[in-house]
């Protein structure tokens, strides 16, 4: 947000969102869910990539994955764990 002046009021309406919303969905204390992550790095002109690591030699079916954290609510902290764990590696590149 500071990088490209965002106040939480203009990302919140970006998404629909109040600014108290996006506040308590960004704290620190509470852990946003995978899709919300999603959905405030779209409305940052950002691209969630999940690029594989060097050394990995596996396939993930990364669609499934993501649907599966969606649909369960899934901390984003859990996912990207996960990723890391099975040899990805979560980056946002800017889209705009």
């Amino acid at each position: 947000m500071q990088e490209d002046e965002l106040t939480y009021e203009e990302l919140a309406k970006r998404n629909g969102w109040t600014r108290q919303n996006l506040w308590l969905k960004m704290n620190k204390s509470v852990c946003p869910n995978f899709d919300t992550v999603r959905k405030i790095a779209e409305a940052m002109g950002r691209q969630m990539e999940v690029i594989p690591k060097d050394d990995f030699t596996g396939e993930v079916d990364l669609k499934e994955l993501y649907a599966t954290a969606e649909d369960q609510q899934v901390s984003f902290d859990v996912v990207e764990e996960l990723l890391n764990a099975i040899g990805y590696e979560v980056r946002f590149t800017k889209t705009q």
